[in-house]
């Protein structure tokens, strides 16, 4: 699911003073993590060929998330456009087999 949000930033500046709006917008993207032997990767549908690895969840997590700004930043010196979410809907479910 791609959710798109506007977040607009004031800050306050010397003396009170108001400094610029910012203006940013979020993306939502769904990344994966599995486990392969002892380590963890993580992946996107959306960002093909890129991938985050550690020895936790939370290692491959933090590791795709920079891979996946690395990704946008250099999108961003080309002039590229941030890829769609092609996520419809996702969820975890749980199977109970006799």
């Amino acid at each position: 699911m791609n959710s798109w949000r506007l977040v607009v930033t004031v800050l306050a500046g010397d003396r009170g003073r108001a400094l610029p709006k910012m203006v940013m917008t979020a993306h939502s993207y769904t990344i994966t993590v599995k486990k392969e032997g002892k380590k963890y990767y993580a992946y996107s549908d959306t960002f093909p060929g890129v991938y985050g690895l550690g020895e936790t969840v939370e290692e491959a997590r933090r590791s795709i998330l920079e891979a996946m700004r690395l990704y946008v930043e250099q999108g961003r010196k080309n002039h590229k456009r941030l890829p769609p979410s092609r996520d419809v809907y996702a969820e975890t479910v749980t199977l109970v087999v006799d």
